[in-house]
């Protein structure tokens, strides 16, 4: 569809479009949203799973 003369310019603006748009939601917006919010990385799910269990949880109280 590009090479056809009546066709081909607005191709390529589409295609141009759909790269534009997928590099803005995929790695720009949630940058912007990540600084914003001032996000912090999580920590690994290694680190979470070995943590002791929290004693106010009624569901890990001793058996009655």
């Amino acid at each position: 569809m590009t090479h056809s003369v009546f066709w081909g310019s607005p191709a390529y603006t589409l295609i141009d479009d759909k790269m534009v748009g997928t590099v803005l939601i995929l790695i720009f917006l949630p940058t912007i949203y990540a600084v914003w919010f001032r996000m912090q990385a999580r920590e690994p799910m290694s680190v979470l799973h070995n943590a002791a269990p929290v004693a106010s949880d009624p569901a890990l109280a001793p058996g009655e």
